[in-house]
């Protein structure tokens, strides 16, 4: 029976855990974005009206383009790769802001940074990827070196898979919760340390100087994140073993290697489960109308009123608190399975954000003489408008992922089954060890790399490239609809869109008969049982020895 992962792989993991967020905490820590308006107006001299139609539109079409490819080039070569692409087009994003000075060097800049946030959703990835590491992989290693396949059958092996299948779905809401909290812990951060700065700084110079001192320090973050990217951030993708393990045996059988059929290889394992089809329909929408508030969120307030663009720091430092809290409590295992199951956990959180986003336009229109700010209540339903929908997100990252590692520990006991049953082989060893233990082995070694971890991960990795394309193009459209529109217009229509997408994923899920969750269907498990594909040890015992006999 395979044993339980050793103390010491764990504490492996979480080291590799703590140095992603090391890692994301340097990306995250750039004290002049909130600024970046009032930069942009004051030091390098464009208008608002540049900035909303000329320069913040191109980075839309460019994050569009990046992600196209984001997706297949992850699965090829893992989140790593494209962590490391992403950190190094934000230190030329930095680079720019500081040395350019016309309007083509602000549009470049913006192409860059589309690459910056296409490889933002990797680093949940990445952290799916540490955990998994640390159970499939070493499953799979006992089932290739177990010449008993009767063993993959016996109870206490079920108990032990269901229990590390809990294991890692934990594991799965825990990283998504404390990768988001890192990016939302710096953010913050960042914005009170760049507040501070600008407001209690060099009292001589200006705060327009204050500000653009402020683009240095970014950089140097984004300069230790590009270190701990190349030289400590490890590869956990598994890709070198499972190479090593098929390269030969790829080329005497083919003469060449399929890049094409291993991408849509992966694309078809990425969306085969009916739970992560219908979760990617909210993770579409809500994506790209969350991202489509943020990129406009601040112009909204510069808009109602240009002198609070010096106070932004605060607001990112309050906005980035609550993102941060809401990414812990999505840790909590009845929000990340329990709530994360049911559609209407979606729908609730669009529904705040919409509330809020009409609230805001409402309330942002003139002074609120209580509080004497034209943007205070604007921000703080912005607050509420983020946050609910980052929760959302957060939870449908983890749901989506244990869908996928569901569906392929169900393929991988079900097609041991269906060996144990079938195969002549599989029944004589069954009775006892004898010298077809040896073809037993390359059978399961097969059926190992037709499911593999490795499969797994690029699947995963698969699906946030994939999500990511389509929210990229979600977005596109609706820039294009929206085109001369206000940013404050702006703001409600991506809430908007939000909760149009959180409405068709309940009505989806209810019309394909998920109505019991995503990773536990009793539609699904009434047709398997119906099939008798599943139904316990006893049944499986029963069928063995009908079949012996």
């Amino acid at each position: 029976m395979p044993s339980s992962p050793p103390p010491k792989k764990k504490k492996k993991n979480k080291s590799l855990l703590v140095i992603l967020c090391s890692f994301c905490f340097f990306f995250w820590f750039k004290p002049s974005e909130p600024f970046l308006v009032p930069y942009l107006v004051h030091t390098k001299g464009f208008s608002i009206r540049e900035i909303n139609e000329e320069i913040f539109p191109v980075y839309v079409y460019a994050f569009f383009a990046w992600t196209l490819l984001s997706g297949p080039i992850a699965a090829k070569y893992g989140s790593r790769f494209m962590l490391r692409v992403g950190v190094l087009s934000e230190f030329v994003v930095r680079w720019v802001l500081i040395y350019g000075e016309s309007l083509h060097a602000m549009r470049f800049m913006q192409v860059c940074f589309g690459a910056t946030i296409a490889s933002f959703p990797f680093a949940f990835s990445y952290g799916v990827e540490i955990f998994s590491s640390a159970t499939n992989t070493e499953l799979e290693e006992e089932d290739f070196e177990d010449d008993d396949v009767s063993d993959t059958i016996d109870n206490n092996n079920n108990t032990y898979h269901c229990d590390e299948k809990k294991e890692n779905e934990k594991h799965n809401g825990d990283q998504t919760g404390y990768i988001s909290a890192t990016f939302a812990t710096s953010y913050a951060f960042a914005g009170i340390v760049g507040q501070l700065a600008v407001s209690f700084g060099n009292r001589p110079a200006k705060a327009e100087d204050r500000i653009a001192e402020l683009f240095w320090v970014s950089l140097t973050s984004v300069g230790l994140a590009v270190l701990v990217a190349f030289f400590v951030l490890p590869d956990v993708s598994g890709r070198k073993s499972q190479r090593e393990r098929n390269f030969s045996e790829r080329r005497g059988s083919d003469g060449r290697f399929s890049a094409i059929g291993e991408t849509v290889e992966t694309m078809r394992l990425a969306y085969s489960e009916l739970g992560t089809r219908c979760l990617s329909i909210y993770w579409v929408v809500a994506s790209a109308g969350l991202n489509f508030v943020q990129t406009y969120g601040s112009n909204s307030w510069y808009e109602t009123d240009a002198d609070s663009g010096v106070d932004n720091g605060y607001f990112v430092f309050i906005a980035q608190i609550s993102i941060a809290t809401v990414s812990l409590f999505a840790r909590a295992r009845v929000v990340s399975e329990d709530f994360g199951n049911r559609p209407g956990f979606y729908s609730l959180c669009s529904i705040f954000g919409f509330v809020a986003a009409l609230l805001s336009g409402h309330w942002g229109s003139g002074p609120t003489k209580n509080l004497g700010s034209k943007v205070i209540a604007m921000f703080v339903f912005y607050v509420i408008l983020t946050s609910a929908v980052n929760l959302g997100l957060l939870v449908c990252y983890a749901r989506a992922s244990a869908c996928i590692s569901d569906g392929f520990e169900r393929r991988r006991e079900e097609e041991k089954k269906k060996r144990a049953l079938t195969t002549p082989e599989a029944i004589n060893n069954s009775n006892n060890n004898n010298s077809s233990s040896n073809n037993n082995s390359g059978n399961d070694r097969e059926l190992g790399e037709q499911f593999s971890s490795v499969k797994e991960k690029a699947s995963i990795r698969m699906l946030f490239g994939m999500n990511g394309i389509f929210a990229a193009f979600t977005l596109c459209i609706l820039q294009a609809a929206t085109t001369g529109d206000s940013a404050k217009t702006i703001v409600r229509v991506g809430a908007a869109f939000i909760q149009i997408g959180a409405v068709i994923n309940a009505i989806t899920t209810r019309l394909v008969g998920l109505k019991n969750g995503y990773t536990c269907s009793k539609f699904e498990e009434n047709e398997r049982r119906r099939k008798g594909e599943i139904g316990g040890r006893d049944s499986h015992e029963i069928e063995l020895h009908h079949a012996r006999v």
